[in-house]
């Protein structure tokens, strides 16, 4: 599953403009298959409220709300309270932990401790940064990747 093809077609329900499952596969260059697991995924590890609206065509939430995906400042977390099946997002998610622990050590220490490759750790770190706008940098006093501010990584339906 592409984070980004995923990020793309939640702005898309969002915005109550997916079309039909085919229409929106083709858009988004994947699989009508893909659209239903994404729409699974997005139900079921996010516990989004996602619908098909027969009047709009188009899927949408059915409850304000929103995914929050990005991370934000003054808030911290002791404990992870989600756990996914996905297995992209739940590296992301170990990454993330590993950095607030801030003990990562160098860049191929961190990938091992993973049980990653260098590269996906890279190409992890660059999602941080650019997807989720993640202050992210690495302190080489402390050999370790760090966030400039506390903060949390949010991947989850938050009710309005």
């Amino acid at each position: 599953m592409h984070l980004e093809k995923l990020r793309k077609f939640i702005h898309l329900v969002e915005r109550k403009q997916t079309g039909k499952p085919a229409d929106v596969a083709k858009l988004l260059g994947v699989s009508e298959r893909m659209i239903y697991n994404y729409k699974k995924f997005i139900r079921e590890e996010l516990n989004a409220p996602i619908a098909w609206n027969n009047f709009k065509q188009s899927y949408l939430f059915s409850e304000s709300g929103a995914l929050i995906w990005k991370y934000n400042e003054d808030q911290t977390i002791d404990q992870v309270d989600a756990v996914f099946k996905n297995k992209q997002l739940a590296t992301l998610q170990r990454i993330y932990l590993g950095i607030k622990q801030k003990n990562t050590g160098s860049a191929a220490q961190f990938a091992k401790q993973l049980e990653i490759s260098e590269r996906s750790l890279f190409n992890y770190l660059n999602v941080l940064k650019n997807e989720f706008q993640c202050p992210l940098i690495f302190d080489k006093s402390s050999n370790s990747y760090q966030f400039k501010q506390a903060g949390n990584l949010n991947f989850k339906w938050q009710a309005k």
